[in-house]
């Protein structure tokens, strides 16, 4: 659900996702295509960055309204070096190239009202019967 919800644009720069339930949260690790970060964020690990470097995010994933959800990264890590707490919305905006969002806009199922995480699973509430 959540690769397929992704903005096409922003998944198309991500290689072998996968995703894992936490409690309340989401992490993702994937292989990222650099040549969009902004090197600003990055700061001196911006020269060393391969054309495609494994990262990791961390957040909370909420329903905002029909079929629409967002993710909102507490973290991000590049080859395993965390970002700063604070830059995470910068960096969110800079890859949706939109200055004003600091969340992952996901597409979900029109139907669900919720959505709550655990590690052993996820209860989507509102969701239609199959």
């Amino acid at each position: 659900m959540i690769g397929a919800g992704l903005d096409p644009s922003l998944r198309s720069q991500l290689d072998s996702l996968r995703v894992e339930l936490q409690d309340g949260s989401i992490a993702v690790r994937a292989r990222l295509a650099t040549a969009r970060l902004p090197r600003e964020l990055i700061g001196p690990l911006s020269v060393a960055l391969k054309p495609t470097e494994p990262i990791e995010a961390a957040g909370p994933l909420t329903v905002v309204g029909p079929g629409q959800a967002e993710w909102a990264l507490r973290s991000f890590s590049i080859r395993g070096f965390p970002l700063p707490r604070d830059a995470v919305p910068q960096l969110v905006s800079k890859a949706l190239g939109d200055p004003s969002r600091k969340t992952v806009p996901v597409r979900i199922p029109a139907g669900i009202r919720e959505i709550r995480l655990r590690p052993s699973g996820a209860t989507l509430l509102g969701a239609p019967a199959r």
